[in-house]
């Protein structure tokens, strides 16, 4: 059996992301690892900014990742791949990713959508040392092009 902790999305849920390396990202996916329990809504957004405002947003539904998982269960965890049309270009610098309701979105104990946060998260480097569950970083995986798509 596993054991997830997770962040219930309310008004929005969001992580810090800093990028220190000189050489120019292409992300071609933003994955994040996602449960819904019984939610439904019009859509959630997806989004990335940084101080000089939304680099990127993408908009979804619950029955979308149904969809893309050949599943109609109401309760389900995966790791979601948000895609833009053009991979995203980040330099260094600190980021923000964002987790945003849609209308008619009705959290409760017994239907929400919330963000997991994993205990050995490999792919976010924290530069510090998590205390407790609550202070891990939610968990959230890229797909970059390092030479080019191929």
């Amino acid at each position: 059996m596993t054991t997830l902790f997770v962040a219930t999305l309310e008004d929005e849920l969001i992580q810090e992301v800093k990028y220190n390396l000189e050489e120019r990202l292409h992300v071609g996916a933003f994955i994040p690892y996602l449960y819904v329990h019984n939610a439904s809504a019009d859509f959630f957004t997806f989004e990335l900014s940084n101080t000089d405002g939304v680099l990127f947003e993408k908009n979804f539904t619950v029955a979308e990742m149904k969809e893309s998982l050949g599943t109609t269960d109401n309760y389900f965890h995966v790791f979601y791949p948000i895609i833009p049309v053009n991979p995203i270009q980040l330099e260094k610098g600190e980021y923000s990713v964002r987790l945003i309701p849609g209308t008619n979105y009705h959290q409760d104990g017994s239907s929400f959508i919330g963000w997991i946060k994993q205990f050995d998260n490999i792919q976010n480097e924290m530069d510090y040392v998590p205390l407790d569950d609550n202070s891990n970083s939610y968990t959230i995986r890229y797909k970059c092009y390092k030479e080019g798509i191929f």
